[in-house]
């Protein structure tokens, strides 16, 4: 009967007063957010053969500040997926691709953000583009660090890799004919 009574007594406790539950808001490492990169279209319809231009952010939502590389080469830094609705996934071109430097490297202190424009679309695929609606989506890489020569670059170097939202795009034809 005691047993029984302790219970009762323990569930009721339980019961009014809630116990507070802390959510894990860090990574291995202790720190709190991620790095966060995104994309976005200038617009989302194009007229056939319009240039499009796409806006690449990257924002520091971590607790410390990161050296991370600022370089954003299209095709060694940043890997693409575009694919066609109708014709499947497009092939990038094989761009030259040089080593990093010190100066591709910037210190982002904690909430800061840096915005790239990209190369135009039809500079970084083989393929000429059709009507059709597109889906993008690109993946962020760093492997490297800077080689420790400048001061201002000395702190947690930022490595891996990110990938950012996916946008949609469509390409219309002319409606002139």
């Amino acid at each position: 009967m005691m047993r029984i009574v302790r219970f009762a007594v323990l569930m009721t406790t339980c019961l009014l007063y809630p116990v507070q539950v802390e959510e894990a808001r860090s990574d291995q490492y202790g720190h709190d957010g991620n790095l966060i990169v995104w994309i976005k279209a200038n617009k989302a319809k194009y007229d056939l053969g319009e240039p499009i231009t796409i806006k690449f952010t990257i924002s520091n939502f971590t607790t410390v500040p990161l050296i991370v590389n600022k370089r954003f080469h299209p095709s060694g830094d940043l890997q693409w997926d575009l694919f066609h609705e109708g014709f499947g996934t497009i092939r990038t071109k094989t761009l030259p691709f040089e080593p990093l430097k010190d100066t591709d490297f910037i210190r982002m202190e904690v909430n800061d953000e840096i915005d790239h424009l990209l190369p135009k679309l039809r500079e970084i695929f083989s393929t000429p583009f059709k009507a059709g609606r597109y889906a993008l989506r690109l993946t962020y890489t760093n492997k490297e660090k800077p080689t420790g020569k400048d001061k201002s670059l000395e702190g947690e170097t930022w490595t891996g890799l990110t990938v950012t939202n996916q946008i949609w795009i469509e390409i219309k034809t002319s409606e002139k004919i």
